[in-house]
Formats: C-alpha cells, sequence, structure tokens
C-alpha cells in the first residue's frame, strides 16, 4: 500500500514537472512578433519626441530686501526676537503677489510682444517661429485688448517681398495682396501693420521656398497675461 503511494506521488511529480525547453521553444518561434513589438515601440517613441511641441521651464531667484520695520504690534514681537522674522514674512509675501499680479505680467507681455505669435506652416507639424518670423504684424495693445476674439492671420511671403494676407476676426474676413512691405491693413477692430525682419530690410526674401507660408495668432494681452499667472510658480526658498 505504502509503495503504491509512493510511486503515485513519484508519477504526479513527473507529470507535473516543466519542459523548459519546450516552453521556450513556444515561445521563440514566436520571435518575428516580438522584434516587430519592439521597433513599433521605437519607431512611435522617435515620433512622440520628434513632433512633440518643447516645452520650457526657467527658473530665476531674486532677493527681496527690507530695510524698512512695520510699527504697531511689530515692537512687542521684536521684544521676543520674532519681530524681524514677522515683517520678512510679510514683506515676502506681498512681493510675491505683485510679481504674480496681472499688471506685472500684462506689461511683461505688453513689452515683449508674446499676445502675438508666429508659425512656420511649411513644417509638420507646424513649428513656432519666436523672434525668427520673416514677416512682422504689428497691432497696438490698446487695439489688440479690444479685439472680440484671436485675429487669425494666414500669410504667404514671396521671394521678391509681395505678400497675400487673409485676416479672420470673429466674423469678420479680410484678403489683401500688398506688392511690397511695409504696408497696413486698416479693420473694424483696429489697424494690421505689416513689415519686414531687419535682417530683410533689403525686401528680397532669400530661401529654399519661392513661398513661405506663415500663421500668426493675435490674441488679447490681458488673457494672455491671465494664462502666464496660471503657469507662474513663485515660492520662497
Amino acid at each position: 500500500m505504502k509503495e503504491n503511494l509512493h510511486k503515485d506521488n513519484v508519477r504526479d511529480i513527473e507529470e507535473g514537472s516543466v519542459d523548459y525547453k519546450e516552453l521556450i521553444f513556444q515561445y521563440i518561434i514566436h520571435w518575428p512578433w516580438f522584434v516587430a513589438s519592439i521597433l513599433v515601440c521605437l519607431i512611435g517613441s522617435w515620433a512622440y519626441l520628434h513632433f512633440q511641441t518643447p516645452v520650457y521651464q526657467v527658473s530665476a531667484s531674486i532677493m527681496i530686501k527690507d530695510d524698512k520695520k512695520s510699527g504697531g504690534n511689530s515692537a512687542d514681537l521684536e521684544s521676543l526676537g520674532l519681530g524681524g522674522m514677522i515683517t520678512s514674512t510679510q514683506s515676502i509675501d506681498n512681493e510675491i503677489e505683485v510679481l504674480r499680479s496681472k499688471t506685472i505680467l500684462k506689461e511683461v507681455v505688453n513689452n515683449l510682444e508674446l499676445y502675438i505669435q508666429y508659425y512656420d506652416e511649411d513644417e509638420f507639424p507646424k513649428k513656432e517661429l519666436y523672434k525668427t518670423s520673416p514677416v512682422i504684424v504689428n497691432l497696438t495693445t490698446q487695439e489688440a485688448d479690444q479685439l472680440p476674439g484671436t485675429a487669425l492671420i494666414d500669410m504667404k511671403l514671396a521671394s521678391e517681398g509681395s505678400l497675400d494676407i487673409q485676416l479672420k476676426i470673429g466674423v469678420n474676413e479680410y484678403t489683401k495682396h500688398f506688392d511690397k512691405l511695409p504696408a497696413v491693413l486698416p479693420t473694424d477692430a483696429g489697424t494690421f501693420g505689416f513689415t519686414l525682419k531687419d535682417s530683410l530690410s533689403s525686401g528680397k526674401v532669400v530661401g529654399q521656398n519661392e513661398i513661405r507660408n506663415i500663421s500668426a495668432m493675435v490674441s488679447r494681452p490681458f488673457g494672455v497675461a491671465k494664462g502666464y499667472q496660471n503657469m507662474l510658480n513663485i515660492a520662497p526658498t
């Protein structure tokens, strides 16, 4: 009886043993699928990194120096050696609010003309032309603040310096051809100016393409400043 039980246990162990060679062989015969999966992942990663719009992060340090001491209850705190710390904390909080204020950010947006963005439509996907657009769009900040919506501008710049404009502001559309620049386009929302970049002031555009397709978006400066305010992170260190 015991021998039979022992034989049955040995048989069960033998039947339950794993044939690793057979198992590996079952996977090896499907090696093309593994290679194809790896290639697809690599191509997908390259495409994502190549076509993804780069996002830049900038950090800076600001020293806040307060030579004034607040009065009132601060005298009692100073007697305990805490007045300077409380005053410094209040000053830092105030300065942070000033730096984050829409007034300051709107002034930055206006001075740097960040409310106008340019894109190269000849690239796929289209790439932003920061400080490199051959055509500069001009619109005063006062007029930009009164725009009923984002102004969308499609431009075709020829090698001899002529420019075709298609401008859309809300439901209004404007089309214009300029033989040379600078030129202006009056609209109900304001007067748009178009000039060549300083390096192209001769009026000739030298490039691989006879016609360059460029688009521009003009937004309200206040809305742009609000967007930067949401992305701005200020913390004491």
